[in-house]
């Protein structure tokens, strides 16, 4: 009798140890497709880039740099519009993106589709001999 009230306890404790550990203690981490660096040209022949990050399970724009050149009274003027943030510049959501690029009401707008980022551009640059002149186009991105 004593050998099975010793049994019994020994497998009630026995079963009381499988029931402590949980399935998620480790938890997984998704990592959102779009997670990666795009390069590519734009409308004007130069080099675009946009480099999309995971922060806290969300693919976010982390950094951008595009390339123009613009003609001026008769001068070419060029130069690079890039940011860096890696606490994010913007969070992609569905897919999609807009970006504020300066306070003239400039934007960058683009669309994620598989392994290619493409869109479009529009912002100020200031002139040397004074004034602002616009400059937009479109791109065309694919990851590298």
């Amino acid at each position: 009798m004593k050998i099975k009230v010793a049994l019994i306890c020994i497998l009630f404790f026995s079963a009381s140890l499988f029931c402590g550990c949980s399935d998620d203690d480790n938890p997984v981490t998704t990592v959102p497709k779009s997670v990666g660096t795009y390069e590519g040209t734009n409308s004007m022949n130069k080099p675009v880039s946009i480099t999309i990050g995971n922060i806290g399970g969300d693919a976010w724009v982390t950094e951008y740099s595009i390339e123009y050149e613009t003609t001026v009274q008769n001068s070419t003027l060029s130069g690079t519009l890039a940011s860096e943030n890696t606490d994010g510049i913007v969070r992609v959501n569905n897919n999609t993106f807009s970006i504020d690029l300066d306070q003239s009401g400039g934007t960058l707008t683009a669309a994620v589709e598989d392994n290619a980022v493409s869109g479009a551009f529009n912002f100020f640059v200031s002139v040397p001999l004074g004034g602002t002149t616009a400059v937009a186009g479109t791109f065309s991105t694919s990851k590298r």
